[in-house]
């Protein structure tokens, strides 16, 4: 499901690379949510930010966990008890990009309720360089990706 909250303004992002973002959280969200539950994706503004937002129905992660959910190869316990396939690597790569483009991305998770992953960009100057930032695959230029 994807909802559009009011005017969202203009975000200048590598479209290849904010892809492989909400593939990887629309991904991971699909494959925790059980059969019959919600996957929701969101655009809104908030506080001077743009927000994306990517929530799930599903069994949520371990408070003791979250510290670490960004980190290289590591996975939850819920996903090594339930042999779900996965490397640990694609959330530390989401949040390297989205950090590249000078965004922040961010988890609230509660156990058997489900998590929100928010990509936030500060609007106006939204995926403006800030150090060193990821070149465009393929050479691409930045695009422009309205809510």
């Amino acid at each position: 499901m994807v909802d559009e909250a009011g005017e969202i303004p203009i975000v200048m992002v590598d479209r290849f690379r904010m892809h492989q973002v909400l593939g990887n959280l629309v991904g991971n969200a699909v494959k925790f949510t059980p059969p019959g539950g919600q996957v929701r994706i969101s655009a809104v503004a908030v506080d001077g930010n743009v927000e994306l937002r990517v929530a799930d129905a599903g069994m949520g992660i371990a408070p003791e966990e979250l510290p670490k959910i960004f980190d290289r190869f590591f996975r939850s316990s819920s996903s090594q008890k339930m042999a779900l396939p996965g490397t640990g690597l694609g959330l530390a790569i989401a949040k390297a990009m989205v950090e590249g483009h000078g965004g922040r991305l961010s988890v609230m998770s509660r156990r058997e309720q489900g998590s929100t992953f928010t990509i936030a960009f500060p609007a106006g100057d939204a995926g403006a360089v800030r150090g060193p930032q990821p070149a465009p695959h393929n050479g691409a230029k930045p695009v422009e990706v309205a809510g």
